[in-house]
């Protein structure tokens, strides 16, 4: 997915981080398509971050994008994040054609509470796959 660039990046920085949180996995894609993967309680997500929502569920998906803010503001100083920001949602719009064409479905969300629990430090959006 991530060797041809599908997704244009300001600089060719690929600061791109995406983090695939379900069942009990953590696992971190950067622009190369290395993986990290940690071991990591999905119910924690749903006590702390969807405690009142009721689709949210273990079998769910949270998928995070976040970003190397060092890369991105040392390049382009206070307009990184804006670089970084539309990168992201080149990447979300590709992510959500591939999965719709697979007849899987899910929803953007700009805010999720808790980014401590999840272990991102520089968020843009997140989305989630029921």
């Amino acid at each position: 997915m991530f060797e041809k660039h599908s997704v244009p990046s300001a600089g060719a920085i690929y600061g791109l981080k995406v983090l695939l949180f379900y069942k009990n996995n953590k696992k971190i894609f950067n622009s190369k398509g290395e993986i990290s993967t940690e071991k990591f309680e999905i119910n924690q997500i749903k006590k702390t971050c969807f405690y009142d929502d009721k689709y949210f569920s273990s079998s769910s998906i949270l998928v995070a994008v976040a970003y190397d803010y060092d890369k991105y503001f040392g390049k382009y100083g206070n307009c990184g994040i804006r670089y970084a920001s539309i990168e992201c949602g080149a990447f979300l719009q590709n992510f959500q054609l591939l999965l719709s064409e697979k007849e899987i479905y899910g929803c953007p969300l700009g805010f999720v509470d808790n980014d401590a629990l999840l272990g991102i430090e520089e968020p843009l959006i997140y989305f989630i796959i029921n």
